[in-house]
């Protein structure tokens, strides 16, 4: 695709972390290889792998620029790339995914759509967002529903929207340098859900959410995935983060019909002890407390049959 073709054509680098990938790293890297949109670099980062995804990395050449550093876990590679990258936008594609050849094409699009009609004062403020297939270990589409992302409203509705229906994948986001460079960085410290709380600060702060409804990312799936290895670890720092994001949403403003749907949006996603724990601190000032109740059950009971669901799929799976 010729660069001609956008009114809006920034550098956009594509950011792929890998730690002992080998077995999937040749795909990410030819599918970023493959993009049909001119403009951009391809930055691999190995976070001390020891197996041989360096000499693969290292075999592309000049097509790629490799970056190695010691272990520290994904999100310290993403925030390395923030440091090393000379686009002014990023996307990150994990080692063991791979991308539409039309996955940068499309969401520049969607910039140049915006630009044309505000023009591109703040555009670095906009975050564009598609959707993701799942695949297994031999390419093949594993048959599951798709998630689509929904265009609603304000930051903090979009904010509770996602809280209540998850719906971003890291590799499905295309956001500004300057946005991540504002909010500090991804957190370290938060090594199994770090990308979430990224969007949900980003949403806080006013970045407007833009979801492209096309599958350009394939996302795969096998027993090495952090979501199997350290299922426990993704559940607690997952409750903690979506307490810490209730707080802030607080003191940042909450008009009382927001702090019910942010309460109906905890508890339907399956953190219950969260949504319970707030629900006593804010009870008293609910003009909606017997729908509440009624969803709240509903949900809990509901949340219960998908934990079962993903228990056996699990089982049998892997």
């Amino acid at each position: 695709m010729e660069q001609s073709l956008f009114t809006y054509c920034p550098l956009v680098t594509i950011i792929i972390p890998v730690y002992n990938g080998e077995a999937f790293l040749g795909k990410a890297i030819d599918s970023a290889l493959a993009q049909t949109y001119p403009n951009k670099e391809i930055l691999v980062i190995s976070d001390g792998s020891t197996d041989q995804s360096d000499e693969i990395a290292k075999s592309y050449g000049e097509k790629i620029r490799f970056i190695r550093k010691d272990n520290g876990g994904v999100s310290s590679v993403l925030n390395r790339a923030i440091a090393e990258m000379r686009g002014e936008w990023l996307s990150w594609l994990s080692h063991d995914d791979t991308y539409d050849p039309e996955k940068l094409s499309a969401q520049v699009g969607v910039l140049n759509t915006i630009v044309r009609e505000r023009g591109a004062e703040e555009i670095d403020r906009v975050v564009v967002c598609c959707a993701n297939d799942r695949i297994d270990a031999n390419d093949k589409t594993v048959r599951r529903k798709v998630k689509y992302g929904k265009n609603v409203g304000s930051p903090m509705q979009m904010l509770i929207s996602q809280i209540g229906r998850y719906t971003i994948g890291g590799c499905c986001v295309l956001a500004s340098r300057k946005a991540y460079s504002a909010e500090g960085g991804f957190n370290e410290a938060n090594r199994t859900c770090s990308d979430a709380e990224m969007w949900y600060r980003l949403m806080l702060d006013g970045y407007e959410f833009v979801f492209h409804r096309q599958v350009l990312v394939h996302s795969r799936q096998h027993g090495g995935m952090v979501s199997v290895q350290k299922r426990e670890l993704c559940k607690t720092e997952g409750t903690k983060l979506h307490e810490q994001i209730f707080d802030l949403a607080l003191e940042r403003g909450l008009t009382e019909f927001e702090r019910y749907r942010f309460l109906c949006a905890l508890s339907a996603r399956g953190y219950g002890p969260v949504a319970r724990k707030k629900v006593g601190e804010c009870r008293l000032s609910f003009s909606h407390r017997v729908t509440f109740r009624v969803k709240y059950a509903a949900s809990r009971i509901k949340n219960a049959m998908k934990d079962f669901v993903r228990k056996v799929y699990r089982l049998i799976k892997y």
